[in-house]
């Protein structure tokens, strides 16, 4: 591969890991199942389309390869921001209430809360929690989202 292509290689990943990472940052959803749900669209996106691409050339078909590879992180991406950003619905406050800090040895701390659906813990590494400590009173905004993936839009200390 030449240097143009191999350039091209490193821009369309460090375009797709960039997508995803804002993605995360900024339009998580409460579970995983949106990410999972995105991540084998693109796939099978990226499959049919690498199934059906015309016949061309061996350069050609490598970089058609390496979009296609990076296609299910812009799918990814794509659905949480649509999610997030799309969503016209009011915020919901609820009441819940720090459990535990997790700390690790790579310095991002778990913060466990109770789950306000079902009474259980969620565990999240969001920068939103990490100024909380266990016992402290939280209210917890959310949005449902324009596919119903609950997403957390803020975290307040209730008074």
């Amino acid at each position: 591969m030449s240097l143009a292509g191999t350039a091209l290689v490193y821009l369309l990943v460090a375009a797709a890991t960039g997508a995803v990472v804002a993605a995360w940052t900024y339009a998580d959803t409460l579970d995983a199942y949106p990410w999972y749900l995105l991540l084998g669209l693109g796939a099978a996106v990226a499959a049919a389309a690498w199934r059906w691409s015309p016949a061309c050339g061996e350069r050609a078909r490598e970089l058609l390869g390496w979009l296609l590879f990076a296609t299910p992180a812009w799918f990814l991406a794509a659905g949480l921001f649509a999610n997030a950003w799309l969503d016209r619905s009011p915020p919901q406050r609820h009441a819940s209430e720090v459990l535990r800090v997790l700390g690790n040895s790579r310095g991002a701390a778990t913060i466990v809360v109770r789950d306000f659906r079902d009474g259980g813990e969620l565990q999240r590494t969001d920068a939103l929690f990490a100024a909380h400590r266990p016992g402290q009173r939280l209210t917890i905004v959310t949005r449902p989202g324009l596919f119903g993936w609950t997403r957390i839009e803020a975290v307040e200390t209730a008074p």
